[in-house]
């Protein structure tokens, strides 16, 4: 279900705890994050010390960063549905509504995307690949990226257990790929971030996770 991982330790080579923690949440957990997102979870908003060690990341190859106009992250609170079997289906249209209102909220600003590099990929997880999301993606990932540094603040337990849709095999979940799960001990936990989702697409993720007699929520 999760794609082999190399549990390697990244080479210190001038990184700090909290710069390879960095590059851990961008390989494992989420696509991206936004210059911003990153200075206010890893460096508790103090952008001139995030800029400098981003600098230092950027310089010896481990992060990658370009400047893109896309939706800003959104305000994470809670789950929109918390969904599990044996419990009443959501009203699906104004589930759907709420996530419309939510994406057209969104500004659309110029600000600075920071991935993982090829480097760092290849460290952690053992392989090549294309570290970019496609441009419709950006707005979806920045805000999966926001639903990741709230469950960091929020449920640390699952944060630390939480893998991101590119470690997971698409073979284990016909017909949707989650955003991300989260390992609850011999069982699993999908996590998703709603973006301007339609009613068959929000029955689509219920009934898959039905189907595989698994919990999720969706943000």
């Amino acid at each position: 279900m999760i794609a082999h991982t190399n549990q390697k330790k990244i080479m210190t080579g001038g990184l700090t705890g909290r710069d390879r923690q960095i590059i851990l949440d961008l390989a494992l957990k989420a696509r991206l994050m936004t210059a911003s997102q990153i200075s206010n979870h890893y460096f508790n908003s103090k952008p001139q010390i995030a800029n400098r060690r981003l600098r230092f990341l950027l310089a010896n190859g481990w992060l990658e960063a370009t400047s893109v106009v896309a939706p800003e992250p959104p305000s994470i609170l809670r789950p929109f549905y918390r969904g599990e079997q044996g419990i009443e289906k959501p009203n699906f249209s104004r589930l759907s509504k709420l996530l419309f209102a939510r994406a057209r909220s969104r500004l659309m600003v110029r600000q600075s995307i920071v991935r993982v590099s090829p480097k760092s990929l290849l460290l952690v997880l053992g392989v090549k690949r294309c570290c970019k999301s496609p441009h419709h993606q950006v707005g979806h990932d920045i805000g999966m990226a926001e639903v990741v540094l709230w469950l960091k603040r929020m449920s640390p337990n699952d944060y630390h257990n939480l893998v991101g849709e590119d470690t997971l095999s698409s073979n284990a979940f016909p017909g949707f790929l989650p955003d991300a799960i989260v390992k609850r001990g011999d069982r699993i936990h999908v996590v998703e971030f709603g973006g301007a989702y339609d009613v068959s697409r929000l029955r689509l993720i219920d009934d898959s996770c039905n189907r595989m007699e698994v919990s999720y929520d969706l943000y």
